[in-house]
This record gives structure tokens, sequence and C-alpha cells, in this order.
């Protein structure tokens, strides 16, 4: 048994990719209130379903989602520390693309084009990298994608799909881009009537599948409201980057590569319009439309166009070039020493990375405010926070520590809520106010957003500066 040298190509590629994203720090404080819930999980053997991170909403149950993604975070997190999060974190990304690669059509691409097409596919996710649920859902979309385009028997093929979509769904509940993307291939290929007319068919069924498999959660046909009040806080109150669409001014200048790869996308397939397929015109066009509704799902985009890119590339680029690189076409070399050197070349990327000897989270996040706090408070408090400072109170503070409010925008719905919260950090609330509904043991507050708030607090007896930092100021109760 011989393996393509086009996969073998884009592997190595993939292990560079993940060399690459290796320098990346972690910015995302969500992922801190995520390793605790499933540090949670994992020490009581079940799912917790009532909130015990908030004193605003201690009590009220709070929709389980992204369950199986946090007891893996928790669980590498205990295993390896941030390294290893964040390393499988990068795997899981890198190997979307790898995934996305290996259902590139051999008649039509080589090892220049797919390597070419991943290194597309790569610079667009980098706006969206952050350590987070969400590689486990993309790379569960590159292999329900591999999955539809397989020639396994549609039984196998269903079992498989089943399995994917109920472990996805539950890692990060985006399925639902699946079923869309299912149903745009099964529509090009009812219109092309090229393919065998079983083929259509069994992409309807994969759709199907998945939108049902949307509900195999915990939360079951509530994960509908769920993502409706999410994306309600997130777009409308909140105005979080990754839910407004790609050409908003507060994301366009993040997303800069996406419009250059979507304009000179557009450019190829109009001038390659009758030598590509209609379900790859397809494809292009319904993962764009996700795209143009929210930033977030750029990069399901990058992943899914692997194959179209490689086409085009192949068609675009002279044959005379890279003639090293691109004949013959699918020339196949040794597995067994193949897959040796691949893990041998991961072991020395992820072994010997100068990441690996250095601090991966970065001084803007105020870890060191966090045990200045712990040391006054290391028993149960209640933390008056900025909603970036959440997670990393939660996970790195006491452990009876409870906070106004976490990363969890889903749990959060009341826009009163939100505007409550606005009000106290433009000083449009009094601070008495303020002391007399939350009753706070401390304030861990952003100066860069709650500047207000910190001068009133600094111009009050009743308070003193416990920690001052560049992204944070805390202050406990004056004695």
């Amino acid at each position: 048994m011989k393996m393509s040298q086009r996969i073998l190509t884009a592997s190595l590629l993939a292990i560079v990719l993940v060399g690459v994203l290796e320098f990346k720090l972690i910015r995302d404080t969500d992922i801190f209130w995520q390793v605790k819930l499933g540090q949670i999980t994992l020490e009581e053997g079940r799912i917790p379903r009532l909130d015990r991170f908030t004193y605003t909403h201690a009590g009220e149950p709070a929709p389980p989602i992204y369950w199986l993604a946090q007891v893996m975070f928790a669980w590498l997190y205990g295993l390896g520390g941030w390294h290893l999060t964040r390393a499988v974190h990068h795997v899981a990304l890198a190997g979307s693309l790898l995934v996305a690669a290996a259902t590139c059509r051999r008649d039509a691409t080589t090892p220049f084009s797919v390597v070419v097409a991943m290194t597309i596919g790569f610079v667009v996710t980098l706006s969206n990298a952050d350590l987070r649920p969400q590689s486990f859902g993309v790379l569960g979309f590159a292999a329900l994608l591999a999955i539809a385009r397989g020639r396994l028997p549609f039984g196998i093929k269903l079992l498989v799909a089943t399995a994917l979509l109920v472990t996805w769904q539950n890692m990060h509940p985006s399925v639902v881009l699946g079923m869309v993307a299912m149903g745009g291939m099964a529509l090009a290929d009812f219109v092309d009537r090229k393919h065998d007319q079983s083929r259509p068919w069994e992409l309807v069924a994969l759709a199907l599948l998945a939108m049902v498999s949307q509900f195999a959660t915990p939360v079951g046909g509530r994960i509908l409201d769920v993502a409706r009040v999410n994306l309600q806080v997130s777009r409308d109150v909140l105005r979080v980057g990754e839910w407004l669409p790609p050409w908003d001014a507060s994301v366009v200048a993040a997303v800069d590569v996406y419009w250059v790869v979507l304009l000179g996308s557009l450019i190829a397939i109009v001038s390659l319009w009758d030598r590509l397929s209609v379900r790859d015109r397809a494809q292009f066009i319904v993962m764009t439309v996700l795209t143009l509704f929210a930033a977030r799902f750029i990069i399901f985009w990058a992943v899914a166009l692997v194959p179209l890119w490689a086409e085009m590339v192949e068609l675009l680029v002279p044959g005379g070039m890279f003639v090293w690189a691109r004949r013959p076409r699918d020339e196949p070399v040794r597995t067994v020493r193949s897959l040796a050197g691949l893990a041998a070349a991961a072991a020395i990327v992820l072994g010997l990375h100068p990441a690996r000897f250095g601090p991966i989270v970065p001084p803007g996040i105020p870890l060191a405010g966090v045990r200045a706090l712990r040391g006054l408070m290391p028993g149960s408090a209640r933390i008056y926070n900025a909603l970036i400072w959440g997670g990393p109170l939660l996970l790195d503070g006491a452990p009876q520590w409870q906070v106004a409010v976490d990363g969890r925008l889903y749990f959060h719905h009341d826009p009163a809520e939100w505007r409550a919260i606005e009000d106290a950090r433009a000083g449009r609330i009094p601070l008495d106010e303020i002391e007399r509904r939350h009753h706070p043991d401390a304030f861990f507050l952003y100066p860069a957003g709650d500047r207000a708030l910190i001068e009133s607090l600094s111009s009050c007896p009743r308070w003193r500066v416990c920690y001052s930092g560049p992204t944070c100021v805390s202050f406990v109760r004056a004695r």
C-alpha cells in the first residue's frame, strides 16, 4: 500500500502550518471559562446545568453548549497546560485544511496546486484562529465534506456521518453549516445531471441528517433559542466583531485578506466559468453568502474552497511553470516510511518549537492581577468585573469566586442587563447605586472601557487599589 504524493506533500505543509500557528499567543479570554466548565464536568462526572459562575444569575439554568470541547480542553490543560491545549487546537485547524486538500480531484490537481490552495486557506483563517472550540467545528465541517465527496457505500457514509455530526455539534454547535453546504452541493448535482442521480439524494440525506443532529445535545430543541439569543446579543447589543458582516467598519480591516482572496476568486471563476463544475461554483456561492452574513464563517469558507482553489491554480498557472511539482500528477510513495517521516517532523515541530520554552499567555491578560486579588480574597467573593476578564477570574481565581458577567453571551440574554453594564462603565450609574445592586467585594476592571467607573472608585474612600496595570485595575474595600 502506498500513499499519494499529493497527500504526503499536503501533510508536510500541514505540519509547517502548525509550526507557524504555534507562534500565536492566547488572546481570546473566553477559553479560560471554557476550561473551567470542562474541569467541573470532569470532577463531578456530569454536565453542570445550573450557573455557578455569576452572582447575578446564580442557580439559574445555563444551557450546556460546547460541553464536549470544554471537557477536551480541560483534559488537555490538566495534562500539559496551555502549551498542549493550544497545540491540539492548532493541529485541528491545520488538519481541517489537510482533510479539505485530500478531497481535491486527482485528475485535476497536483502537489503544487494543493499546496497553493492550502496556503491561501491558511492565510484567510489567521484572522479567526484564536484558541477556542471553533477549531473542532471547522475540522468536523471538513470531515463532512470529505465524506460527501468520497466513494464510500451510502450506508457506511450515514454511519460515519452520524457519529461525526453528533460529536461535532457537542463540540461546537455549527452543524447547520454542514447542512447548508450539503444542500448547496445537492442542488448543484440535480441541476448538472452529469452525476449518478443517486448522488444528489445521498447529499440530501446528509443534509437532513445534519439538520436533525443539531438537536442531539443536552440542550435539545432549545438550541435554536440559544442560537437566536447569542446572535441578538452579539450583533445587536454588543456588536461583537465576528458576528458582524465583513464590510462593517469595525471588522473590515481585520478580514482584509478575505476581501483580497474573494475578489481574486471571483475574477478566476468568471474567467474559468465553463471549465469549473456546477458543484464547485455552487459551493463558492453558498459559502460566500454565509460569510457575508457574519465574518465568523470566513474560516469555514476558507476550508470549503480549498479544492476549488486548487483546480483554479492548476488551470491558471501555465503548465511549463513549476514542472518539478506538477509531474507526475499522483506519484505514489511508500506509506510506512512516509508516516514515520511525518511523525518525526511533527514531533520535532511540536517538541522543539521556540514557543514551548516561553510564556504563551500575553502580559495583557492580567493573571498577575488575579493572583494579587486571590491573595487578599482566598475564599468566596463577589467580583464586579469587566466582561473580558471573567474567564481569567474564574479559572485562576479562588474556587468560590463569582463574577458579575462572563463570556457566555447566550446566557446573559437580557438587553437591559447589558445596557446597565454599559451605563456603569460610562459613569451614568452612581457608584453608590452599583454597590447597592451588586454588593461587590471587589472590582476588576478594564481601563480602556471602564475609565469613568475607575475614576469614581479612585476618588471613593470606601475602596482602594489592589492591583494596577495597563489592562486592569482592581479595587478592594478599604480598611
